[in-house]
């Protein structure tokens, strides 16, 4: 480019092309609320990194950051769930899903969770068990009172067989 005056200016810009040649690292679950029997909602928490434009891995290799989580339980359908907080310098997006009661079956589980990268690379999954019951005791049955007739003394005694339970603790 030539300037005025016949001067000879040069002028450059520049372009920076970034591959991200490298899958978001394998999530890792912060909790699992409770991580016990419950019939309440259970909440689990996790997060993962793609680290964008900081730290490179290796001379010009990048992270594009992550774009979302995949989950399911058991053997059921991927959920996209959307990063709650995302820190662009770092790369870390964590996220949470909570269940509420009822939505899963009375029994354990298997929660999966994997990711994806802006780049469409995809993680490896990581996995944690929930607890889950449901199913209310059963109505116990008495087998024995004893005196079983009217009795002048204030003691007694009465047996019943356990509750039959299904699942839980």
């Amino acid at each position: 480019v030539y300037g005025d005056g016949g001067n000879d200016d040069i002028s450059t810009d520049y372009i920076f092309l970034r591959e991200d040649v490298h899958a978001p690292d394998q999530p890792t679950i912060d909790s699992v609320s409770p991580s016990s029997w419950t019939n309440g909602s259970i909440t689990v928490a996790f997060h993962s990194n793609d680290a964008a434009d900081v730290n490179p891995v290796g001379p010009d290799v990048y992270g594009s950051g992550v774009d979302n989580f995949q989950h399911r339980v058991d053997a059921g359908g991927d959920q996209t769930k959307y990063p709650d907080s995302f820190n662009d310098r770092s790369g870390l997006a964590s996220a949470s899903v909570t269940y509420s009661a009822g939505q899963l079956s009375s029994g354990s589980h298997v929660f999966h969770v994997y990711c994806w990268d802006k780049s469409g690379r995809v993680s490896s999954e990581r996995t944690a068990t929930l607890y889950y019951d449901g199913t209310a005791p059963g109505t116990p049955s008495v087998t024995s009172v004893n005196p079983s007739g009217w009795t002048s003394t204030n003691s007694f005694s009465l047996i019943a067989s356990t509750c039959p339970r299904t699942t839980g603790a």
